[in-house]
């Protein structure tokens, strides 16, 4: 019986994490219908990693990166998953001309009280990378939310140092 609730387990969590990959797939296809979205894996230099956290200042877990590049408006389309407090955090951020383009949150698995509102998150749009791209400088903070407002401004930091370097030739 004990093998049988191993084995059970074990299938809802491959369900599970395929289905994150599959819906992930499924909101980039509705928010950019008519686009073509080329899928790019890209292995970062340790000097591009480093680059990346130096302008940052967030740091790294993954040398392996995911762009998928907008043909329609010449953007880059990112997905970044990360810890908020305990659990897991997606969004999809999208960077065109070196600035955010787009910010959605895909998946929060904290409590929803402390998830980003929409209008919250349409604060990055046409924001560069630079030291006033900062909680509590030209982003507010989110009042009993402030883990996530956190994980929220590294990952928009993060994604346009990655953008940056990967455009450095």
């Amino acid at each position: 019986m004990m093998n049988y609730i191993k084995i059970l387990f074990i299938g809802i969590l491959i369900l599970s994490w395929g289905g994150l990959a599959s819906s992930i797939e499924g909101e980039l296809a509705k928010l950019y219908k008519d686009c073509l979205l080329p899928k790019e894996r890209i292995f970062l230099t340790k000097e591009q990693k480093e680059n990346i956290e130096k302008l940052s200042g967030v740091k790294l877990y993954s040398m392996l990166k995911i762009r998928y590049k907008n043909k329609c408006n010449n953007s880059s389309i990112y997905i970044d998953s990360h810890i908020v407090r305990t659990l897991n955090q997606t969004l999809l951020l999208e960077v065109k001309n070196q600035s955010i383009h787009k910010m959605k949150t895909l998946h929060f698995m904290e409590p929803l009280e402390y998830k980003s509102p929409i209008k919250w998150l349409k604060s990055f749009y046409t924001h560069k990378l630079n030291d006033k791209l900062k909680l509590n400088v030209d982003i507010d903070g989110l009042s009993g939310a402030t883990l996530t407002a956190t994980a929220v401004t590294n990952a928009g930091r993060k994604i346009l140092a990655i953008e940056q370097v990967l455009n450095e030739k």
